[in-house]
Formats: structure tokens, C-alpha cells, sequence
């Protein structure tokens, strides 16, 4: 036979328990890309990111132009098997997160989601096929982008993403 205090033990474990997981998990999915009205910025050859408009998550796009095919820009890669070019990853932000571009560190992110599918198209708006290790802006255009997490295996979905006339090719230092 159950007892009062067993009964309201029983019904707490069942149900608030489950309830409470059920928030945390969906509390540190990633938003949808309306969301991405924040900072932009980048640098190096090159990174560029996107802050999300409340400032807990920053979409981060960094580019090895020296294995990019022929260098070239404006150029189209497929995130699914372009991945020893590109790295597109959506980073949620602890309580003081590192700024982006900068030689101080902060709190890590505390969580990391990777995307395993979509295109990123790559335009600049200078000359074409900028110089290696020179300033120049870029803009990318993230589309129908799949992040997994790779410790749990959810899986999120962004549609368009612009990060726009953002100066790379120069380092901090």
C-alpha cells in the first residue's frame, strides 16, 4: 500500500523530473536565423560571426583560404564536403564569453553545435580573389544549414543566414 508522503514522492519523481529535463534540453537549442540581428565582425583569412539579437548564441563561419579551392572568391561549398575548407559552428555563450577577434580570453562557450549539411556562398566586396594575409571585406550567405550536436545528436535547422561586408585578413595582435 502506498502512503501519502510515498504517493507525492512517486508523483514528483514521474512527473517534474521530466518536466524540469525537458527545459533544460530545450532551453540550449539554437535559434531560429530571424534571431541573428546582433554583432557581426570577423578577421584573420578568415573568420566572421553572428550574434544573436538577446546575445546568448553567435553563429561562427571561419574559411582556410589556403586549402579553398583555387583560392578563389566569390565561390559556393557544400558544408557537408567542404568541411577541410569551412567550419560553421553555433556557439552558446557563457555569463562573460570571449569577444571574437580579440587576444583576451573569457568563459567558453557552454555549448557547441557543428553543421553537417547547407552552403555557404562567399562574396567579396573588393576585387576579386583578395590577396591572402590582406584586409579585404567579405560577405556569406549560410542556406538550409543543418547543426547536430555532437554529444547528444539533436539536430537544428537554419534557413538563410546574411553576415555582410565584414573586414578579414587582418589579425589581432
Amino acid at each position: 500500500m502506498m502512503t501519502p508522503r510515498r504517493c507525492l514522492l512517486h508523483v514528483a519523481t514521474c512527473c517534474l523530473v521530466p518536466i524540469i529535463l525537458s527545459g533544460c534540453t530545450t532551453s540550449s537549442r539554437p535559434p531560429d536565423a530571424d534571431a541573428f540581428t546582433g554583432n557581426t565582425g570577423g578577421c584573420g583569412d578568415f573568420f566572421v560571426f553572428h550574434t544573436s539579437s538577446n546575445g546568448e548564441w553567435r553563429l561562427t563561419v571561419t574559411v582556410n583560404r589556403r586549402k579553398l579551392p583555387g583560392a578563389e572568391i566569390p565561390q559556393t561549398l557544400d558544408l557537408g564536403t567542404d568541411a577541410n575548407v569551412v567550419q560553421v559552428e553555433m556557439l552558446r555563450l557563457g555569463a562573460n564569453p570571449t569577444q571574437p577577434c580579440t587576444c583576451i580570453a573569457a568563459d567558453p562557450p557552454t555549448d557547441r553545435w557543428k553543421a553537417i549539411a547547407g552552403t555557404l556562398s562567399i562574396t567579396t566586396q573588393d576585387a576579386e580573389n583578395p590577396p591572402i594575409a590582406e584586409a579585404y571585406r567579405v560577405s556569406v550567405t549560410l542556406d538550409d544549414v543543418e547543426l547536430k550536436h555532437p554529444e547528444t545528436g539533436a539536430s537544428s535547422r537554419l534557413e538563410t543566414v546574411e553576415i555582410t561586408n565584414i573586414m578579414v585578413g587582418w589579425y589581432a595582435g
